[in-house]
Parts: structure tokens; sequence; C-alpha cells
């Protein structure tokens, strides 16, 4: 005795991941027909089919994210902004503190000083220059 359309939905691994149309096609009827047997029995059905979960995008990490639409794991949930920086720190050269520079804008640098503040700058320059003139008058 062959089964019905009904039994043979029935007996779907649940929930349903594949498309409706698909299942039609094989069953040789209709997406609606198809529809209708799953709302009316209640069978969990996933329209998008389960998408796989991704590696957190942190090189050094191995996690799986928690979901798929998530890039970081939870463990590097928090420090997303700092991983993704590619610059790297340099100590300013008027106050010897620590700033973050882009890599870009270190490989554009002629004189290799970084500076917090632009007031540090005219300072600095300025601390050359009577450094300067002082060498020179003695």
């Amino acid at each position: 005795m062959e089964k019905s359309i009904r039994e043979k939905i029935l007996e779907l691994p649940r929930p349903i991941t594949r498309k409706l149309s698909d299942i039609a096609d094989d069953l040789n009827a209709t997406r609606q027909y198809v529809y209708q047997i799953v709302q009316e029995e209640g069978i969990p059905y996933i329209p998008w089919g389960i998408k796989k979960r991704k590696f957190c995008r942190n090189k050094k990490c191995t996690n799986l994210t928690p979901s798929v639409y998530r890039v970081y794991c939870d463990k590097c949930k928090g420090n997303q902004y700092y991983i993704r920086r590619k610059g790297e720190y340099r100590p300013c050269s008027y106050c010897g503190k620590p700033v973050y520079r882009r890599k870009s804008l270190l490989d554009r640098l002629k004189t290799g000083n970084v500076f917090c503040k632009s007031i540090h700058m005219g300072l600095f320059h300025k601390r050359g220059a009577i450094h300067e003139h002082n060498v020179l008058t003695n």
C-alpha cells in the first residue's frame, strides 16, 4: 500500500529546512498543498534553512560565533574595536604618552615624530629651535 502525500510529509525530519517547492516537486504535489499540511500539523519549518555558524573574525581566536549574524564570539565581542585596528602605539615625541596611529599615517611620516596633541608638535619644534639657538650662541 502506497503512502499518501500527507503521510510522506509527516515522515520528513524535523524541523523542515528544505524549500517547500522542492518537497512538492519530489512528492508530485503543489507547494501550496505542502504548505497547508505543514501549517495544519504544526510542523516546525525554517524557510531559509539552518545556517552554519561562523568562526570569530579575530585571527587569534578559534571560537564559533553564537549567531550566524554576529562576526565576533562572546569573548572577543568587547574588544572588537581594538581587534580591527591595524596601526600601532608609539610614544609622543614631546611627553612620551602612548599614541595610536594608523599604519597609513605611520608610512607617510617623514621625521618619525608622533604627537598626542597638536600643541605638542609646536612646543617640540620650538624647543628644538631654542636648543639649536643655544648651541650656536655658546
